[in-house]
């Protein structure tokens, strides 16, 4: 979900658009005096740190919802132009081999997807 108030995205998993719709400003700490501090999401239970008013956090809307974000951007980071890996397994060792070999990070600290 993108705030256009404070240009950030808020990674929520795999939703819809809808629940960029259901951020509220709300009294987080649950004191019964105390006054809203929280931009709250209650459908994915998702704190925004990013939005620290209310103005801020009503600049969440689904109109802004960003499908496939998180995909998008592992394809930029790695240069992987080919759409139709989007959103799909790839084999991202050969662009992560010159960090792991950096700080000594071996095939046993990484394991093996079963």
């Amino acid at each position: 979900c993108y705030n256009i108030v404070v240009h950030r995205v808020t990674m929520m998993g795999v939703t819809d658009s809808s629940a960029c719709d259901a951020f509220i400003w709300t009294n987080g700490q649950q004191d019964p005096n105390g006054e809203p501090d929280t931009c709250y999401n209650t459908v994915t239970h998702a704190i925004s740190t990013d939005a620290t008013t209310e103005t801020e956090c009503s600049g969440y809307d689904s109109m802004y919802f960003q499908d496939d974000y998180g995909a998008r951007k592992m394809n930029e980071i790695f240069a992987l132009k080919d759409a139709s890996q989007l959103g799909t397994s790839y084999d991202v060792a050969p662009f992560l081999q010159p960090v792991w070999d950096q700080y000594g990070i071996t095939a046993a600290d990484i394991g093996t997807l079963t």
